[in-house]
């Protein structure tokens, strides 16, 4: 959502959390990456690339948030039967 900040879609928040790939990509101007679990149980693997300009300024981000709970369930699973 163009425009939006993830803290604001995912969170319902008007600050950044803690650990925050976004924030860290703007900072470092390179690729970051985290997983976050929603209350719900939901779990997100959130990825956020740095947008430079001509200059090699970072100007923004793309952030891409992919669904790995059932991933997660299924390595947990995995581990509980070895």
């Amino acid at each position: 959502m163009t425009g939006k900040h993830c803290y604001e879609i995912w969170h319902n928040r008007d600050e950044h959390c803690e650990d925050c790939p976004g924030l860290r990509a703007i900072e470092t101007g390179e690729f970051q990456q985290a997983e976050i679990a929603n209350p719900d149980g939901r779990r997100w693997m959130i990825r956020a690339s740095p947008v430079k300009d001509e200059s090699d300024e970072v100007i923004g981000i793309v952030e891409s948030a992919l669904n790995i709970t059932e991933q997660k369930l299924a390595e947990e699973a995995i581990r509980k039967s070895e």
